[in-house]
């Protein structure tokens, strides 16, 4: 009766953020029986899950997959699910009760999709972060568009973009993200035997972060729809550590460059090849024009701007 894997994948995750997340399933509205849980273990180093009790639930088990990269726990996690939907959730992301309920009664309203995901609100642990941090909740996987239902459609021949091609805003990140497993094996197989594509998402201390933005654009290819659902909640866990500006800097770099190799892969960049030896005089233009002398969200806006340069080295 299972319709809907849940899959969690995890690299040395945090015991009180990942007790949070289990405990959050725990409570779902929606029938044991309706759902399993595949939590996988990626290459992690300390114990955490092995201090996990999973015995409250019906249909769950841990995999281990060794090979490091959030791509390949997915793809162990989507070789390993049964439902004929899934729902990533992440080690830090705490689902509201009713989670689940919902994903299933939106697939069955709206035959169309092929991914959604709703809205993602910051815990941000007691810490009050400074008001610039707002400009960067997109990059932290916070989301909140409104309480008004989104639906992308775009008309597609061949298997092609449309000329006038536009990312859609409101798609979802991989925190809590809901797609058919059907499409999505059809990319693990694309990506699998892809180096570029195999290293856009996270993997080790790597920020990259440009596995979700593919995903999307493939399955816009493929002809479904992209869905935002207001009435999807959770909490995302936002620990002190990612409010600091190096990590945000970090971040910021790491996923412009993410961007730019996803544009590529599509022929969909704007933007022209850059030369390497440019790199020194753009950045340092960047740096001017982002007076990052006045540090904080300046600095982090450079950075970005310094990412977006080192991936057009990349075309």
């Amino acid at each position: 009766m299972v319709n809907l894997s849940v899959i969690i994948c995890t690299y040395n995750p945090n015991i009180d953020f990942l007790i949070r997340t289990i405990n959050a399933l725990k409570v779902q509205v929606l029938d044991n029986s309706f759902w399993e849980l595949v939590i996988v273990d990626n290459a992690s180093t300390n114990d955490v899950i092995k201090t996990i009790d999973l015995s409250w639930k019906l249909n769950s088990k841990i995999v281990k997959q060794p090979i490091p990269g959030l791509a390949n726990a997915r793809f162990k996690g989507c070789q390993e699910a049964n439902g004929s939907w899934i729902v990533f959730v992440d080690d830090d992301n705490i689902l509201d009760k009713n989670y689940l309920q919902q994903v299933l009664q939106i697939i069955s309203s709206n035959p169309s999709l092929g991914i959604f995901g709703g809205k993602a609100v910051p815990d941000f642990l007691g810490v009050l972060p400074p008001e610039w941090m707002k400009q960067y909740y997109g990059i932290l996987a916070l989301k909140d568009y409104g309480n008004e239902i989104i639906v992308s459609n775009y008309t597609i021949e061949d298997n092609n973009l449309p000329k006038d091609f536009t990312y859609p805003n409101a798609a979802p990140a991989g925190a809590g993200m809901c797609i058919r497993k059907n499409v999505f094996e059809a990319y693990s197989i694309l990506a699998k035997n892809d180096p570029i594509r195999n290293n856009l998402g996270r993997k080790g201390k790597s920020l990259a972060s440009g596995e979700d933005n593919d995903i999307i654009i493939e399955i816009i290819k493929q002809g479904y729809q992209i869905g935002y659902f207001p009435q999807l909640s959770l909490i995302h866990i936002i620990p002190r550590g990612r409010m600091e500006i190096s990590y945000l800097a970090r971040l910021n770099y790491a996923m412009n460059i993410s961007w730019i190799q996803v544009l590529s892969l599509h022929h969909i960049c704007p933007w022209k090849k850059v030369s390497k030896w440019s790199l020194p005089l753009r950045k340092a233009k960047a740096w001017l024009k982002n007076r990052v002398w006045k540090g904080g969200d300046y600095y982090i806006n450079w950075k970005g701007a310094c990412g977006q340069f080192e991936g057009l080295t990349m075309l």
